[in-house]
């Protein structure tokens, strides 16, 4: 074959190559840990600020990451609800019916992207979700329970309750963690602590740039 229509042939199959290997996009990372859990009156909590990693431990496959990112850009980070909630927060004088469309606007979006959250889980990682869960407000009362009479004593003196707050939040921490160290499976802890590691990399590395 002449030189010249075997370079021409080998650029043609690089570029192609190269444009095929463009439309396998990374899969998404881990989802935040508000997709899946809740606290005080059922509003989304970041688990993952007690037990990072958390959500590592569903094994979430790639697909189902990508179907947890597009259902939460179409359903929770919609643009008009965002403005208009955007809108609501600047405006001090809004009435209590526009600030009650908003409210109603904002729980059904809720209510629908849990229940496409549902839809994308198996039973058995939906069935997961509900143990962590159930451990993570087992955690906080115990945790409330233990300090409740030194609560008592810091009320009004606001140095000792911001103290107590911190400790509250070390027990909580702990109380998860020994909880969790029965419900979890060897697999899945691993996956957690990787998952930890990176967020922490990730938050080091975020405190570095905002401190520059």
């Amino acid at each position: 074959m002449n030189k010249s229509i075997l370079s021409l042939t080998l650029m043609l199959l690089v570029s192609v190559a190269t444009s095929a290997g463009a439309q396998f996009k990374k899969p998404p990372g881990l989802p935040g840990s508000e997709l899946f859990f809740t606290m005080k009156g059922k509003m989304p909590f970041a688990l993952d600020r007690w037990y990072p990693g958390i959500v590592a431990a569903l094994l979430l496959t790639d697909d189902q990451k990508l179907d947890l990112q597009k259902a939460r850009q179409e359903i929770a980070d919609n643009s008009d609800l965002r403005a208009t909630g955007q809108k609501l927060k600047q405006n001090p004088d809004a009435s209590k019916e526009e600030r009650a469309a908003y409210q109603k606007q904002y729980e059904e979006a809720r209510e629908k992207l849990r229940q496409a959250v549902a839809e994308i889980l198996t039973p058995q990682q939906k069935a997961l979700v509900g143990r962590i869960q159930n451990a993570a407000e087992e955690a906080q009362q115990a945790a409330v329970q233990t300090l409740q009479p030194v609560m008592a004593q810091a009320k009004g003196d606001e140095a000792k309750t911001t103290q107590l707050r911190q400790t509250l939040q070390e027990t909580i921490k702990t109380e998860l963690a020994q909880r969790l160290e029965v419900i979890l499976t060897t697999e899945q802890k691993s996956a957690v602590q990787a998952a930890a590691i990176a967020q922490a990399e990730r938050e080091e590395k975020g405190a570095l740039l905002k401190n520059k």
